[in-house]
């Protein structure tokens, strides 16, 4: 994770980040009444047990609370909060008691306040407590002086029945029964004013306010997510349905974890508050009515259960510095797949000590209100699919045989499937890299021989589904010359579509010429020497032709006529970087035929359907795709050129001496030595050999 500035490192632990995981109980305690409201200070849980008064839990062991005293008030004890060393309590038709906890072992009762409704929830900031007292609305009451008994100030009568209060600077925001949510302005504590409200489908039972957003405890209708931002007219922003009746709520992070009553604890995800989605739930023995977090554990008061603590998140294993802003965190098991988050606690600090404020309100290290919390969707399910795949061009004896005479091939496979979506398909050849494309199809000019190709989809998260494979066998070369490989043993075996013209496999001209090499090499001092095998006549390539960053010979200017040739290079051609040699010479066979698009030897429609096909393209490479003049483009002209060649086949070239030269003669007495036999015999050149025909 990444921050906007530099941060102290000895601010930032593994205990500081959590992560959700499947919710499990990790410790419980029986009290003696019906547990109505926790509040979590440290390793003590105080919990409101209704008749049974104030009960303070020691939780420093989460699967052994020990329970280390009770005081019997005169009401009910409900709401609960713990200011330093003094807990206020909403006691029910006894009002508000003021109670020194000092020591946990033996509270003091100091007093208090009867109020005339009943006195569920209780919320003290600075010297006023703040109290949600049933029907009687909100009541205020000065607690300035401990020892003395809390004083009433005044009070706002709300059309309610007011079950919970939560205080944000000047307003008072009051769940309050049947009458929804009310907004009540406590700037003058005097004089409370109300400025809006909200009336929710349920029973309003609690509330939290984080930011501009209320969220809403509403009994039967689950929980309400309602914009404050303008306090005199809420609206509602977004709504969950739970199992049960939600009767409390605490939201930390992206997360909501709601009391449900006889359904437990449910935990929702609110990173998007317009559509809140279940994340979890935790069936509790009891009634759930109250739910406190605290780190990785929520405390919740399960009415006639007590207390249950139950694990909801794990914190991190590890946190690595990566650098200044930027830290790697480790978490000890991978999440349950789903919609997820991680939080950040906000005690982290920048380098001058200014602890985390991301609501922005300047106050920072706010446990809930800056806590840092982000969602994510855990998902270690690969996509499905593709379950097809098939090429475009089978030509073999058997239309799925896989083997063809045609090197460009279209693989089109099946579209897979993913529950949070697809990123990208990739495909690769012949065991390379993977290749990723939106497209569920690719066209790929291969070389004579073999191939297999893959195709795999992947997710969003990255994960790679089965691979979908097809063999394929390009066999370019038919009864016609068994055309000459390069050769030599200290170069790597390469067929001509692969050394010549870049691999393209026109044959109209031959433009480029690349040996491969085991090692580094350089240019030494035997020239390139092109022979007509025909006729015998050579033409000779300057050095200055050879592209040393390429290593490739540029043949465009030789203007071969049309025929076959060979590409010799002596033993000194090329020196390693030591200087050796080469140990034999290298020569290649490979012929020149204007029109012939596909490599064959002949002029045919073979040749004039990929010509038809590529009309009008003006994206090919130069001397590709019936491209016969070299610029990039299949027009007219191309057109006429093809149309001249139709026919043409190196068979009637060898037949007629090569005359396409414009010389030489065939037969014993030919030139440069050769003999050629049309219809079964050899071409002897050099040493090398041809079949013709047959």
């Amino acid at each position: 994770m990444t921050f906007n500035e530099p941060i102290d490192p000895a601010s930032f632990s593994p205990a500081g980040v959590t992560a959700p995981m499947p919710l499990t109980l990790a410790g419980f305690y029986d009290t003696a009444g019906a547990a109505d409201y926790v509040e979590v200070v440290g390793s003590l849980a105080y919990v409101g047990d209704g008749s049974a008064g104030l009960r303070i839990i020691d939780v420093s062991n989460p699967a052994a609370p020990v329970e280390r005293s009770c005081l019997n008030t005169p009401g009910t004890a409900c709401g609960v909060q713990v200011v330093g060393s003094l807990a206020y309590l909403a006691d029910g038709l006894s009002g508000l008691r003021v109670i020194d906890v000092s020591d946990p072992s033996a509270p003091v009762d100091l007093g208090g306040c009867n109020a005339p409704g009943t006195a569920y929830d209780v919320q003290v900031i600075g010297t006023l407590a703040y109290v949600a007292d049933g029907s009687a609305g909100l009541r205020i009451f000065d607690v300035s002086n401990p020892a003395l008994a809390p004083v009433a100030m005044c009070y706002y009568d709300t059309s309610g029945t007011a079950y919970a209060v939560q205080v944000v600077g000047s307003l008072a925001y009051v769940a309050d029964g049947s009458a929804g949510l009310r907004i009540i302005d406590v700037s003058d504590p005097a004089a409370p004013v109300e400025l809006g409200f909200y009336d929710t489908a349920g029973t309003a039972y609690d509330v939290q306010v984080i930011g501009t957003l209320a969220y809403v405890a509403d009994d039967s209708a689950g929980l309400r997510i309602i914009d404050v931002s303008s306090p005199s007219a809420p609206v509602l922003l977004g709504t969950y349905d739970t199992s049960g009746t939600a009767r409390g709520v605490q939201v930390a992070g992206a997360l909501a974890y709601v009391a449900d009553g006889l359904y437990g604890l449910e935990v929702i995800n609110v990173s998007s508050p317009a559509t809140p989605v279940h994340s979890a739930v935790f069936n509790t023995p009891g009634s759930a009515r109250s739910v406190k977090v605290i780190g990785t554990l929520a405390y919740v008061s399960d009415d006639s259960s007590g207390l249950r603590i139950v694990q909801v998140a794990q914190a991190a294993q590890s946190v690595t510095r990566i650098d200044d802003v930027t830290y790697r965190v480790q978490f000890p098991d991978q999440p349950v797949d789903g919609l997820r988050q991680f939080t950040v606690a906000p005690g982290i600090t920048d380098l001058a000590g200014n602890a985390m404020d991301q609501d922005g309100d300047g106050v920072g290290g706010e446990k809930i209100d800056d806590a840092c919390s982000v969602g994510f969707i855990a998902d270690t399910k690969p996509p499905g699919g593709p379950s097809s795949l098939s090429i475009s061009k089978d030509t073999g004896y058997s239309s799925s045989d896989g083997v063809t005479s045609q090197a460009a091939q279209t693989f089109t496979w099946s579209a897979a499937t993913d529950a949070n979506g697809l990123a990208t398909y990739q495909y690769r050849l012949d065991g390379g890299p993977w290749v990723s494309t939106a497209d569920r199809a690719v066209t790929l000019t291969l070389a004579d021989g073999p191939h297999s190709f893959d195709v795999r989809a992947v997710d969003n998260a990255g994960n790679a589904g089965t691979v979908k494979s097809k063999t394929v066998t390009i066999d370019l070369t038919g009864p016609l010359p068994a055309a000459a490989a390069l050769h030599g043993p200290m170069a790597t075996i390469i067929g001509p579509v692969d050394a010549l013209n870049g691999g393209l496999i026109q044959r109209s001209k031959v433009t480029t010429l690349r040996p491969v090499f085991n090692e580094t090499v350089k240019l030494g001092n035997g020239p390139l020497t092109i022979t007509n095998a025909i006729t015998g006549k050579n033409t000779g390539a300057s050095p200055t032709l050879y592209n040393a960053t390429t290593g490739a010979w540029n043949l465009a200017g030789l203007n071969l006529p049309d025929g076959i040739y060979t590409a010799g290079m002596p033993f000194n051609a090329f020196l390693d970087i030591a200087g050796n040699a080469m140990p034999t010479g290298l020569v290649l066979w490979f012929h020149v035929l204007t029109g012939d698009v596909t490599g064959d030897g002949r002029v045919n429609a073979m040749d004039y359907l990929v010509q038809k096909k590529n009309l009008g393209r003006r994206d090919l490479s130069p001397w590709s795709g019936g491209d016969l003049d070299g610029d990039g483009d299949v027009d007219a002209v191309d057109v006429l050129a093809m149309t001249g060649s139709m026919g043409k086949t190196l068979q009637a070239i060898v037949a007629a001496g090569g005359q396409a030269d414009g010389g030489g003669s065939s037969g014993p007495g030919g030139t440069g030595g050769g003999i050629i036999s049309i219809g079964g015999g050899t071409i002897s050149l050099g040493g090398g050999i041809i079949s013709i025909g047959g």
